[in-house]
Parts: structure tokens; C-alpha cells; sequence
């Protein structure tokens, strides 16, 4: 992993400018009066998610349920899952669900829950990713250590030519990374890049992790291995949960970086202005669709999230036209796919293109 620090002359010139625009644009009247529409939306949408993610759980323990059903629970438990990463903890890890820090650092605190790791995820999304985006050798987010090749900066390996099939089950198979082997490895690795990082740091952040590891395992796996009455129904709605929770937060992340209409870097210094990287680098897709707008947490409005990180996600609809309008004026093309569906069929020609050996 290369140097991660933010070149200091990048991001100086354009951003004060959209920001000013934006926030102009937010004090408006008649966006104004409505703000407490927008707490209540973030906040009732996030005891609907921890809800639909919590309440298969809690019946699991209280019934007994068909193999199907399990299943079915386990659908709806990842589908609550990811809703809750995407609409709460990620929100709260930028500092945008509250005003109030305490209120951000406990819902930021989600991600354990979610078999992630706060100091991990504010090191990789948070600095790394939303520094460095979609620069190979910086942004995490994009390597994948050679099990898929996702830009031409990449090195090409035999096994990418089938990376449009192995895809969906390698991308289910995210948030069970998480919990068992992705976390440790990750963040002795920033240790190991990072010398400025105390050893009284690393040794706080490395029993936290133990201590946070072994707490989600004993609530999700130990104690439903002592009550339930069958040791497969625990299986079943653990790798169910997880497989539908890692399939919609690893495509909904890949269809805002890995299409063809997002650009792709191997230097860091390519682009003198940070918000010119941040508006090539990030694509939104479905973005007329009601229940994408209100189930993903504002993640198919990639351009507003990653050049105004710190406003919640209900802000991103309403700024999008100002983004829109400053593309054209500085001559950057505002890209988006129309519907998410078409989003998916880019990212799958991207995936069969990239596994062409002679692509480069």
C-alpha cells in the first residue's frame, strides 16, 4: 500500500465554490422550513432498519420455523443488515446523522453489530477511500489481492477471465470476511504502513477488535447455538443473513465505482483538484427511483456523498441539481446510469472486459 497521505495543493480551488453554492442552496425557505422532515425521515428510517435487521432474530429464539422460512428470515435479516450500514452507520461514521458527536459515535458504533470494525472502516472508507478514490495501490475499496481484476491498472491473472461468474458469490461472501478473517489482517497492515501510530494505540485498537470479534460471535452464533432448538437453523439464518447483507452493500458499492463511466488512477498527483477527482471518480445510477433513493442510504448519489461526505443522505436529492449544474459549468461530464439495472449490466461488461488478458 502506497503513501496514503492528502497531497496538501489538491482541492483548494473548486470545492469553496460548490460549497458555497450548496449551502446556499439548503438555506432556501422552502428547504428550510421542511428540515424537520429530513430528521424525522434519518431517524425513523433507522428504527426501521434496525427492526427489519433485529426482529427474524428475535422470533428465531421465540418460534421454530421451516428450513424455507429460515431462509426467508434470513433474506430479510440481511436486507434489514445492509439497511442499516448504508442508512445509519455509514451516515454516523462520517459525522452526518447527527449534529450531536455522541449520537454519530454510538450509531457509528452499528458496525460492530454489522461483524465490522469502527477503526478499520473509518481508516479504509472514511480517510483512505474518500482521499484516494479509485486509485489502485491507495483505495482498499478497489483491491481486492488479485481475486478480481477491476481496472486496467491491475495486474491480469488466468482466473479473471471468469470474474463475471465467481462475482455475486464472492461479493455474498463480504460481511463473513468481516467476522472472520478480514478485520485482524487489515488493520495490522495499516500498523505496519503507519510508523506515526502509538504501540499503546495498536495494542488499545487490537483487544478492542478481540473483544469486539468474540461478543458478535457469542450473539449471533453461541448463544442461538444454546437455545435454538436445531444447530442447522442457526446456520441457515446466519449465512443467509449474511450472504443477501454482502451482496447488496459490495454491488451497491461497485455500481458507484466500478462501471466504465467511472475513471480509474494509478497516481495520486493525475489530478491537481480533489473535487475534479471526486466527480470523475464516483458514478450515480437510479437516482429517480423512489425506494433506491430511500433504501440506500443516498449511495446511488455517489457524486454528492463523496464531495459533501458530511451532510446526511436525505441532503443528497436535494443538492443533486446543484452538483449537476457545476459539472456543466466546468466542463465534467455528470455521469449517471439511469436505473440500476443498468448500472449492473455496465459493471458485468466491465467485469468481462477487465478479464480480457490483452485489455490494459
Amino acid at each position: 500500500m502506497k503513501n496514503t497521505k492528502s497531497p496538501p495543493e489538491r482541492g483548494k480551488r473548486l470545492l469553496p465554490i460548490l460549497r458555497k453554492r450548496v449551502n446556499k442552496h439548503l438555506k432556501q425557505p422552502h428547504i428550510k422550513k421542511n428540515e424537520w422532515l429530513e430528521k424525522t425521515e434519518l431517524y425513523s428510517k433507522a428504527v426501521i432498519m434496525f427492526s427489519v435487521w433485529l426482529a427474524p432474530f428475535i422470533l428465531l429464539f421465540v418460534y421454530q420455523f421451516s428450513t424455507f422460512q429460515e431462509i426467508a428470515l434470513g433474506v430479510i435479516s440481511g436486507i434489514g443488515m445492509a439497511g442499516v450500514g448504508m442508512n445509519v452507520m455509514h451516515d454516523a461514521s462520517h459525522g452526518a446523522f447527527s449534529k450531536k458527536p455522541w449520537v454519530n459515535k454510538l450509531m457509528s458504533w452499528s458496525m460492530y453489530l454489522l461483524a465490522g470494525n469502527v477503526y478499520n472502516w473509518k481508516k479504509q472508507h472514511v480517510e483512505i477511500h474518500h482521499t484516494h478514490t479509485n486509485i489502485d495501490g491507495m483505495d482498499d475499496d478497489i483491491d481486492t489481492k488479485g481475486l478480481f481484476r477491476f481496472s486496467k491498472k491491475q495486474k491480469w491473472r488466468p482466473h479473471h477471465r471468469l470474474q463475471w461468474l465467481y462475482a455475486v458469490p464472492a461479493y455474498c461472501c463480504m460481511t463473513l470476511l468481516w467476522v472472520f478473517a478480514k478485520d485482524r489482517n487489515q488493520m495490522k497492515r495499516y500498523f505496519k504502513h503507519d510508523k506515526s501510530i502509538p504501540k499503546k494505540e495498536q495494542s488499545k485498537q487490537l483487544w478492542i477488535l478481540r473483544i469486539t470479534k468474540a461478543m458478535y460471535i457469542s450473539l449471533w452464533l453461541v448463544l442461538p447455538l444454546l437455545l435454538w432448538e436445531n444447530w442447522l437453523s442457526v446456520v441457515i439464518f446466519f449465512l443467509s443473513m449474511h450472504f443477501i447483507c454482502g451482496l447488496i452493500l459490495t454491488v451497491v458499492f461497485q455500481l458507484a465505482h466500478v462501471v466504465p463511466k467511472a475513471q480509474m488512477y494509478d497516481d495520486d498527483h493525475l489530478i491537481e483538484d480533489q473535487l475534479k477527482h471526486q466527480l470523475l471518480t464516483s458514478v450515480n445510477f437510479g437516482t429517480q427511483s423512489r425506494l433506491l433513493n430511500w433504501y440506500l442510504g443516498g449511495l446511488n448519489l455517489q457524486k454528492e456523498h463523496h464531495v459533501f461526505p458530511n451532510k446526511n443522505h436525505i441532503q443528497y436529492r436535494k443538492i443533486k441539481s446543484v452538483v449537476a449544474d457545476f459539472c456543466d459549468e466546468i466542463k465534467i461530464e455528470y455521469t449517471e446510469y439511469r436505473t440500476m439495472f443498468a448500472a449492473i449490466v455496465a459493471h458485468f461488461k466491465l467485469l468481462i472486459q477487465l478479464g480480457n488478458k490483452n485489455v490494459v
